[in-house]
């Protein structure tokens, strides 16, 4: 594993972008490191597509590297 790389614990998928904010709030204050995205995901019953929301926790916050346009 690379100095910059935490170690992925757990993924978690929410249906609501307030439920994905409650676990990483959570998250954080227990120290571990997260990240969080969305994306669409095909509906079929309906046809349509649906937004989840994905939230992934690492053993600690990973190191980012820096903006070179800085």
């Amino acid at each position: 594993m690379a100095a910059n790389e935490a170690e992925l614990i757990q993924r978690m998928w929410f249906g609501t972008v307030e439920e994905a904010v409650e676990a990483v709030n959570a998250a954080a204050t227990l120290g571990f490191g997260v990240a969080l995205h969305n994306e669409s995901v095909p509906d079929e019953d309906e046809g349509a597509s649906t937004e989840q929301w994905i939230v992934a926790l690492y053993s600690e916050a990973p190191t980012a590297a820096p903006d070179p346009a800085e």
